[in-house]
C-alpha cells in the first residue's frame, strides 16, 4: 500500500492499494488488499482442490461433525502447502513428508463466504493418515490388509 497526498484547498491523504485502487481511509485499503491476496490463494487451491471428493468424510475419523465440511486436495510440492497455509492461517499439517499426497482439510460448513470457505478452525487428515486407521481398524478383527493403487496415473 503506498500513501499519496492529493493538495486541493486542505491536503488529503489517499491510500493507494498495490493494484492502483484509492481508498480515503488506510483500514479500507488494507481489507481491499488482504481481499486481493486472498482471491489469489483461492485461485491456487481450487486448482489442486479434488471437487469430486469433496464432501466425503474421510474414514478412521471419529470426530465427524454434521456442521463439517470436508474438503480434498492433491498436494505436488511445498509450494502447496504454502497455498494452504496463506488461505488458512490456523491450518496445522503434522507428518508430510512426501509428494504427491493427498489430503482432507475439515472446516465448519457455515465458514463459507459465498466463494470460499475463510479462514478459521481447520483440520487436516492425509490419506496416509486414513490407511493406517484402516490397518489398524481391521489389525484388531485379526486381518492384515494392503492398499494397491488401481490407478498408476495417480
Amino acid at each position: 500500500m503506498k500513501q499519496k497526498v492529493i493538495e486541493h484547498v486542505c491536503k488529503e491523504h489517499v491510500y493507494v492499494a498495490e493494484d492502483g485502487t484509492e481508498f480515503k481511509i488506510e483500514a479500507e485499503c488494507l481489507r481491499y488488499e488482504k481481499l486481493c491476496k486472498r482471491k489469489s490463494y483461492i485461485e491456487k487451491a481450487k486448482k489442486i482442490q479434488i471437487k469430486d471428493l469433496d464432501g466425503t468424510v474421510p474414514l478412521g475419523y471419529g470426530n465427524n461433525a454434521e456442521c463439517n465440511y470436508y474438503i480434498w486436495y492433491k498436494l505436488r510440492d511445498k509450494e502447496d502447502i504454502n497455498t494452504l497455509k496463506n488461505l488458512y492461517s490456523k491450518i496445522r499439517f503434522y507428518r508430510i513428508t512426501s509428494f504427491p499426497t493427498i489430503i482432507c482439510l475439515e472446516i465448519y460448513d457455515e465458514n463459507y463466504d459465498g466463494e470460499y470457505w475463510y479462514d478459521d478452525d481447520v483440520w487436516v487428515t492425509s490419506l496416509d493418515d486414513i490407511k493406517a486407521a484402516t490397518e489398524n481398524f481391521w489389525k484388531d478383527f485379526g486381518y492384515r490388509i494392503s492398499f494397491e493403487n488401481a490407478d498408476k496415473d495417480k
